[in-house]
């Protein structure tokens, strides 16, 4: 588990990582975690799908 200061210091340097994702795999070891996914192949499919889901609700994103 990596400490506060070397977090900041991923995000503000972050690595370039131009390895491609296999989104099958991650979307099957999501849900083996119990993750409930949803995947958009369009940044405007995911916003359709969440302008549906969040009206007039509260959001928090995080796990632990």
């Amino acid at each position: 588990m990596a400490n506060t200061e070397t977090t900041i210091n991923a995000v503000i340097n972050p690595e370039i990582n131009e390895t491609p994702i296999d989104i099958e795999k991650t979307i099957k070891a999501l849900e083996r975690n119990k993750f409930v996914v949803h995947y958009f192949e369009t940044g405007a499919e995911a916003i359709s799908y969440l302008k549906g889901r969040i009206q007039n609700k509260r959001v928090a994103i995080g796990d632990s």
